[in-house]
């Protein structure tokens, strides 16, 4: 496996079974190496999924294992793109290249959902929440494409 991504950012390795049980994880720290060799015949055979995260986006390919060999299933290779989420002041910032699915943004604090929308078929999900009106505290703004989430926490 050889990633190009490693100089500029952190990057998460993940092997899962198609359950989504975590088998393996490996961190690959900004400026190293990026070349990395697993083993994969040791496990039962089957399909299963290696997750690649770092940067702006979560490239998720699907792969089997059938007796000695491995097989990738580079043709059915998803890849997400993270939501860029800013604090400006009073407002948080979303800029989110959705592809088209089912979006849900939410803030939450420690009782609960504070606000919820959801955006369909959207391309692009460019949008300014103004948090003004928010009672101080700590809060949590979620974004939901698609059952993957991507969080980022803020205080008034």
């Amino acid at each position: 496996l050889v990633l190009n991504e490693c100089n500029n950012t952190h990057v998460t390795i993940e092997i899962r079974d198609l359950d989504g049980e975590n088998l393996h994880i490996d961190f690959i720290e900004k400026g190293q190496t990026s070349a990395r060799k697993y083993n994969l015949k040791n496990l039962p055979n089957g399909k299963y999924k290696i997750i690649i995260e770092g940067g702006s986006k979560k490239s998720i390919n699907t792969f089997q294992v059938d007796f000695d060999e491995v097989k990738m299933f580079s043709e059915n290779e998803q890849v997400i793109y993270k939501p860029n989420v800013n604090e400006a002041g009073k407002y948080i910032d979303l800029n989110y290249l959705a592809q088209g699915d089912d979006v849900r943004v939410s803030i939450v604090d420690d009782s609960g959902e504070v606000f919820s929308k959801e955006y369909n078929d959207m391309v692009t999900i460019n949008k300014r929440f103004d948090v003004s009106s928010l009672p101080k505290g700590e809060y949590v703004f979620i974004v939901d494409a698609d059952n993957q989430y991507f969080t980022k926490r803020f205080r008034k």
